[in-house]
């Protein structure tokens, strides 16, 4: 076992297979997340739910693992920006910064990052990306995940407290 503070988004290589997780920290809050493969690289990602404004933000953490520059459509609702990451690149950030959207009103929606295809081609599956979404009182970290067609939640917490809302999205 090894424990190692980071600053920023870390690639590892390993001569042999290993679990990994992450750990998020700030006052009062914790967040556990698990490494994501560099094999789920894709061409786009999808985050079902972000929530933005009435003091909640969204940070998107995006990682170009390819080896070619990639120029990057991110949505959120009606309102997109591109972004280009360098090979080996990454960026993190607000999805209201970013977007220019007013923090004084509560939205809530999809996230969609897009990579656009280079004229030549040459583009391999290469994004990475997670998604923070944050409050005073808490601190979620999502991967994207793939569409598919059916499903299965194995924890839903429900009464003494507790709520389970679950988010969905098309994949385009």
């Amino acid at each position: 076992r090894a424990a190692l503070a980071v600053t920023g988004v870390v690639r590892v290589r390993s001569s042999e297979p290993l679990a990994a997780i992450e750990r998020s920290t700030a006052a009062g809050k914790l967040a556990i997340n698990a490494g994501v493969p560099v094999s789920d690289g894709a061409l786009s990602l999808v985050f079902p739910h972000a929530v933005t404004g009435a003091g909640y933000s969204s940070a998107l953490t995006l990682a170009n693992t390819g080896s070619l520059p990639v120029t990057l459509t991110v949505a959120f609702g009606a309102s997109t920006g591109a972004l280009r990451l360098d090979p080996n690149g990454s960026a993190r950030l607000s999805i209201a910064d970013f977007l220019g959207l007013p923090v004084d009103t509560i939205r809530a929606g999809a996230v969609r990052v897009t990579a656009q295809a280079p004229v030549f081609g040459g583009l391999t599956p290469a994004l990475l990306g997670v998604l923070d979404i944050e409050n005073s009182t808490g601190l979620v970290t999502m991967g994207s995940r793939p569409a598919a067609t059916e499903f299965v939640f194995p924890h839903v917490a429900h009464g003494n407290g507790l709520f389970t809302g679950l988010a969905f999205a098309a994949g385009d």
